[in-house]
């Protein structure tokens, strides 16, 4: 009897043990609860109206009395139309900067929708998608993770169970991450933006340290956009963005970005170049006195120019002592020593079995007591300085395979002081698989995004480490033709005519395409809207000056925005063809040819 006694007390205690177990890791959760009830309404709140509009900068209106949201608070932006606002549909996900009176500074954290409006309505996001996610190995069978689950469902709230560290994105639902993790001794409960990454809420408490983990505490939960099926010719839908800051925002526009403002006629410039086959144009310090010079490369030599009483003075010239084919032209402070070097590809025609080859033999110029004189020739490389996602500048090289363009990884180029040469150096990571060193720009915003130029003249965004487009521009940018230059073919082809066989093909140097930090993170390209053709001289198959059609070039500031490559900056249109551009402080030039012939360097407009 004794002992049935002592077995009902032991069941009894054990039952309210496990009740009280489960009543605490009820209660635990209620800071959590609270939050999400507090923070985010059954229904679409209204906050305001998009008011000023620049970029992915943005600015409503609060109404009087309307309390402003807290810094950092992800919003949703709904476009306008006649239904209730419950029944509007979200265009655009942004994020609180500041607040200043009645107006509310955000920025667009991604668009899920049409392109937002002046008009269109801000409101808190309703009811938000929870993803619950967790460490813990048999997490049905865990009382803090049952008990939290239950409690959400209780609220209605839509939860949807992650059994693996991914989330993949439903942009037309607004949704947050829940992570119940453990880690040694402690349950750590977060909740976390699944755009931003921003933590809402944290909180922690003792745990058993004895509990199986799938992985450890901590894992990036990612959020797994789906790839984009891309046809020929598809184009994702924009508005270009007005092209002043709001002033609002930075007093007179003389406060604004660069790039926000438009250069005043007093402000333009343009020089007139006697000479003519010019390929490239870099305006840089090559003397380290904080002056700026003009360097200009074509198949004769470099030519450096100061500037000076608004005119281009003559500098310097060197003159190249063989026949070369001018592709490309950099600059970088290869050796440290507070000066650029100019980086220069050339490649030089040869005969291979009869057949028209080129070979590389790029070289590296340095300013020395008055003169332009060599660090390192025929070096068999394309030659490339990029800006990184930081601003700094690096210096790649490429190789070129003997049937095609390129070959092999892209290596960074550096200077070696103990013998004062220039070498090969060790593999750039971030650009692993990435076909030619001039197609690429890193995005600053996103370790793992590469923007690439593709072979139809489009710019597509790729996230890395999947090697999947997520974004892409909306239009192309015209066939860039300027230099050709011969590559033999691995089996001879007949020709277009079909009568003739060919054992060599002609191709052509890339655009330039330059990530600027300095200019609010753009990636500038040439828009070709102006068609040269190229003819033959002889049997050199150097390119010479045709015909040019109609149509107006610009340049074209880009930005990776959500899942568009976006249009945030574009120069004036000119009749004239864009051949290349440089930027040099707070100024960018390019350098055109009209219809004559003739040669020039303006200032952007």
């Amino acid at each position: 009897m004794k002992n049935q006694r002592l077995t009902f007390f032991i069941f009894i205690s054990f039952f309210f043990l496990l009740y009280a177990q489960a009543f605490a890791a009820g209660g635990q959760w209620d800071k959590t609860l609270t939050f999400l009830e507090e923070r985010f309404p059954a229904v679409y709140e209204q906050l305001g109206t998009v008011s000023e509009m620049n970029g992915d900068r943005i600015v409503f209106v609060l109404p009087a009395g309307k309390k402003a949201p807290a810094r950092g608070s992800e919003l949703l932006v709904t476009t306008r139309d006649e239904h209730p606002i419950y029944l509007q549909e979200p265009s655009t996900l942004i994020k609180v900067v500041s607040v200043f009176g009645e107006k509310v500074l955000t920025d667009r954290v991604m668009t899920v929708g049409r392109e937002l409006k002046k008009g269109d309505n801000v409101v808190v996001p309703a009811s938000p998608t929870i993803y619950l996610y967790t460490n813990i190995r048999g997490k049905d069978g865990y009382a803090p993770y049952r008990t939290l689950l239950e409690s959400l469902l209780e609220r209605n709230l839509e939860v949807v169970e992650l059994t693996e560290p991914e989330i993949t994105d439903k942009p037309e639902r607004y949704g947050l991450l829940l992570r119940l993790e453990q880690s040694e001794s402690l349950l750590v409960c977060k909740l976390q933006s699944i755009y931003s990454k921003d933590t809402l809420l944290s909180l922690s408490s003792e745990a058993s340290a004895a509990t199986e983990l799938v992985r450890p505490a901590g894992r990036e939960v990612a959020l797994a956009r789906p790839v984009r099926e891309i046809t020929q010719g598809q184009q994702i839908p924009y508005t270009s963005p007005g092209r002043a800051y709001p002033a609002a925002l930075f007093g007179e526009q003389e406060g604004a970005p660069f790039m926000a403002r438009t250069l005043t006629p007093a402000e333009e410039e343009f020089y007139n170049l006697s000479g003519e086959g010019f390929t490239r144009l870099v305006i840089t310090d090559l003397n380290g006195d904080g002056e700026s010079e003009a360097c200009l490369l074509n198949e004769f030599g470099i030519y450096l120019f100061q500037f000076a009483n608004g005119r281009l003075e003559p500098l310097d010239q060197f003159a190249f002592d063989e026949e070369v084919i001018p592709l490309h032209l950099h600059s970088i402070d290869l050796d440290g020593d507070g000066a650029d070097e100019l980086l220069v590809t050339l490649s030089r025609e040869i005969l291979h079995a009869g057949n028209a080859d080129n070979q590389l033999a790029s070289m590296v110029l340095s300013w020395k007591r008055g003169a332009l004189v060599t660090m390192a020739r025929n070096l068999p490389y394309y030659l490339r300085a990029i800006e990184d996602r930081a601003g700094k500048k690096v210096a790649l090289g490429q190789t070129q395979q003997p049937y095609d363009q390129y070959d092999g990884p892209i290596f960074k180029i550096v200077y070696n002081h103990s013998s004062g040469t220039v070498t090969r150096g060790d593999l750039y990571q971030p650009a692993a698989e990435i076909y030619s060193l001039y197609q690429f720009n890193l995005d600053p915003a996103d370790k793992d995004h590469i923007l690439i130029i593709e072979p139809s003249n489009e710019v597509y965004g790729y996230y890395a480490p999947e090697e999947k487009v997520y974004a892409i521009s909306p239009r192309k940018y015209g066939d860039y033709q300027e230099v050709g230059y011969p590559k033999k073919m691995q089996t001879e082809e007949f020709n277009r005519g079909g009568f003739e066989k060919q054992g060599s093909r002609m191709l052509f140097s890339a655009r330039r395409f330059a990530l600027i930090n300095r200019f609010d993170h753009q990636t500038f390209i040439i828009n070709k809207e102006r068609q040269s053709s190229l003819s033959l001289v002889g049997e050199t198959m150097n390119r010479v000056l045709g015909k040019t059609t109609g149509g107006e070039d610009s340049l074209v500031g880009l930005s990776w925005r959500g899942k568009q490559i976006a249009e945030t900056w574009q120069s004036a249109d000119i009749a004239k063809d864009i051949i290349d551009f440089s930027f040099i402080g707070d100024k960018g030039y390019v350098l055109v040819r009209d219809a004559r012939g003739e040669y020039a360097i303006e200032a952007v407009r």
